[in-house]
């Protein structure tokens, strides 16, 4: 069971083609899996083309990884503003669960050219990310400890594995590791 840790009444939307999809501090997981994903099919399908979801796949997987090494640094912060800076913004009236309707901005992720039909995967990354980021989405995310797994995943400081399969691999090696030291020893 998933635990509520966020209300889902922060939301963000973005815009393609008339389309208006909201996101919120739940779709975090939406940037993981494409993470994931990404790390899955590297490690056993290098290709020379892409298409563009294994792109997006890449960039969420890029940012994910720096932001988990290294934090929120300031040359970090401004590439995601200097990637995000040109999207334009609408105000769409959205209508209300609880009565009056509220205003929602909207980021137009149409290109240029009126004829494409989907996002840039580099804009809608970064939109994603910085706006989960500043939602505080992101605080826990963790790296699995395995070294043929290494997924990303959000928990607690003390949680090493994505899965209770890695986490039993984990312990599993440490130990052998550590009988192996007290046997040269």
């Amino acid at each position: 069971m998933k635990k509520t840790l966020h209300s889902n009444h922060h939301v963000f939307a973005s815009s393609l083609n008339g389309e208006v999809r909201a996101w919120s501090i739940d779709d975090a997981d939406v940037l993981i899996e494409a993470a994931n994903m990404h790390l899955s099919n590297t490690r056993f399908n290098p290709r020379l083309s892409i298409s563009l979801e294994e792109l997006f796949n890449s960039i969420c997987f890029d940012l994910m990884a720096r932001f988990q090494s290294q934090g929120q640094t300031e040359e970090f912060l401004n590439e995601v503003n200097s990637a995000i800076s040109h999207i334009r913004y609408q105000h769409i009236l959205m209508p209300s669960e609880v009565g009056q309707p509220h205003w929602q901005c909207v980021a137009q992720m149409n290109g240029p050219d009126p004829g494409v039909t989907h996002p840039d995967p580099g804009l809608l990354a970064y939109f994603i990310f910085s706006n989960i980021l500043a939602m505080g989405g992101l605080k826990n995310l963790r790296r699995c400890n395995v070294n043929d797994c290494q997924k990303f995943f959000i928990g607690p400081k003390n949680k090493k594995s994505c899965s209770t399969t890695c986490g039993s691999k984990y312990r599993v090696r440490k130990k052998r590791k550590r009988d192996r030291e007290r046997a040269y020893s």
